[in-house]
C-alpha cells in the first residue's frame, strides 16, 4: 500500500516535470511576434516598475485602459514586479503566463477548486 504510493508520487513529479519543460520548450519560438495583448500589458507593466504610473499616466490605476477595454491589474502588477528583478524582455513576459498557467493547471491546483 505504501510502496504503490510513492510510486504514483514519483510518476505525478515526473509527469509534471514533463510538463513544465514542454510548457517551457522555447515560447520566443512557438509564437512568433509579440502580439498586441502581449505588448500592450507588457508596456503597461514596464512604465508601472519604472514610474509607477501607467502608459496613460495614471498612477497605481485599478484598471489598466487599453484598445477600448480594461486590462485586469492583478497579472499587470506582477509582471512590473518581474521587470523590476529580471529587466523587461518577452522572455520574461511570456515566462510569468507559462508560470501561471502551470500553476492552473497542475493537478494540485484542480483539486483545490474542484
Amino acid at each position: 500500500m505504501r510502496r504503490a504510493k510513492s510510486i504514483e508520487i514519483v510518476t505525478a513529479a515526473i509527469l509534471l516535470l514533463v510538463l513544465f519543460a514542454w510548457y517551457f520548450d522555447d515560447p520566443l519560438r512557438t509564437t512568433p511576434g509579440f502580439v498586441t495583448d502581449e505588448s500592450s500589458i507588457a508596456f503597461d507593466a514596464l512604465t508601472i516598475s519604472r514610474t509607477g504610473a501607467d502608459e496613460h499616466g495614471a498612477t497605481m490605476p485599478l484598471y489598466f485602459r487599453a484598445f477600448g477595454e480594461y486590462k485586469n491589474p492583478v497579472y499587470i502588477y506582477l509582471l512590473a514586479l518581474e521587470f523590476r528583478i529580471t529587466g523587461p524582455s518577452i522572455l520574461a513576459a511570456r515566462a510569468l503566463s507559462i508560470l501561471l498557467g502551470f500553476r492552473t493547471t497542475s493537478p494540485r491546483s484542480r483539486r483545490a477548486f474542484c
